[in-house]
């Protein structure tokens, strides 16, 4: 979290037009985590990526659903920092600006505090129990 304030601090202070861009790089990390959330939930592109051919039915539906929560979730993180970072830029205030801890921290503190934390995390959880998945039956590419 202290390295994302001294990037930020340093983009802001040092860049002409540094706050701009800090808000920028914000806005553009939210369009990724949507895009990101987009592909996974309504697309499911991750399960491109996944060597279904000996799963059964069960287990692929099983992947299918822990893949499209966990990365959701991850979206989810990412959308928060994005917006600490954006509202740093537009307040000109490099403290707003927030690692992964930090946007976890200042969930816990909002009114929803524990349990929207409680839901990241099992989120999170999940896209953990997910990526061992991808490491068993992710395509192998050759070439």
């Amino acid at each position: 979290d202290k390295k994302s304030k001294d990037v930020t601090a340093t983009a802001m202070e040092e860049v002409p037009g540094g706050h701009w861009l800090v808000a920028l790089a914000g806005l553009i990390l939210i369009g990724i985590a949507i895009g990101m959330a987009y592909r996974a939930a309504v697309k499911k592109k991750f399960m491109e990526k996944l060597d279904t051919s000996g799963m059964s039915q069960k287990t692929r539906k099983g992947v299918e659903t822990l893949g499209r929560i966990g990365r959701t979730a991850r979206a989810f993180v990412f959308a928060v920092a994005g917006v600490f970072l954006a509202y740093a830029g537009f307040t000109f205030d490099p403290d707003k600006a927030r690692g992964i801890d930090g946007t976890l921290r200042e969930l816990r503190d909002t009114p929803a505090g524990l349990w929207l934390l409680v839901v990241v995390a099992l989120g999170l959880a999940v896209f953990g129990v997910y990526s061992f998945c991808e490491a068993k039956w992710r395509r192998v590419t050759v070439g």
